[in-house]
């Protein structure tokens, strides 16, 4: 019996505990800032310099929701949407 498998099986725990946390409110800031700027705004119309610079206010309304989902593991119906247009060259 090998007793240094244990304590690396615990880590491994640790790690997939981890990545099955919710995101944290740092990590919904840090996602909105990597996006891009001047993007054709999807199908709900709402350009991504709102969120780039919406302030701290609409991080933690991202982040609640983004924690709702998360734990739900259920998305709203609408967020499924999306369409596709094909363009001839």
């Amino acid at each position: 019996m090998e007793l240094d498998k244990g304590p690396s099986m615990m880590q491994d725990n640790k790690d997939t505990d981890e990545e099955d946390s919710a995101p944290t409110i740092e990590e919904v800031e840090m996602a909105i800032q990597k996006l891009k700027n001047y993007k054709v705004p999807e199908t709900d119309n709402i350009p991504v310099e709102l969120f780039k610079y919406g302030g701290n206010e609409l991080v933690k309304h991202l982040h609640t929701i983004i924690k709702d989902i998360w734990q739900k593991e259920k998305m709203p119906a609408e967020w499924n949407v999306s369409i596709i247009c094909s363009v001839h060259k």
